[in-house]
């Protein structure tokens, strides 16, 4: 089963119909058909599927709203799982052995990653007990 992460480098920023917008973001049955056709098209540029950034807003002298969607891509960094610590902060762990992880610290909000080092499985306990507390302050 493949996971898929946002991808920003991809964004793109379209102007659709405020009935094509209320369908796409809240879900609402528009009320003309050739509408319901535009977010068909729209969704169908994103294969993976895509989220709408909230700062969208209304185009002046018109029925339109600018948005910006955001496309889901296959993730292709090499875990086995991970925990997210914060809102911004994910740790990535990918199990080596039955005695070794190898952990990752992936900042979403600047796109950095941090590769901590190789683990003993018997300090594993303490790195995630580092990450509970830096998650609670």
């Amino acid at each position: 089963m493949s996971n898929f992460v946002l991808d920003y480098s991809k964004k793109q920023t379209l102007q659709i119909s405020n009935d094509a917008f209320c369908f796409l973001y809240y879900g609402e049955e528009p009320l003309d058909e050739d509408n319901l056709e535009e977010a068909n098209e729209v969704s169908e540029m994103f294969s993976n599927n895509f989220y709408i950034e909230d700062d969208w807003k209304v185009v002046d002298d018109s029925d339109l709203i600018e948005c910006t969607f955001v496309p889901y891509v296959e993730d292709q960094a090499d875990y086995d799982e991970y925990e997210d610590l914060t809102k911004y902060i994910q740790q990535q762990i990918k199990w080596l052995d039955a005695n070794h992880i190898r952990v990752w610290w992936f900042n979403w909000d600047e796109r950095i990653t941090w590769r901590l080092r190789f683990i003993p499985i018997n300090m594993a306990l303490s790195v995630f007990i580092q990450a509970i507390k830096m998650r609670i302050l």
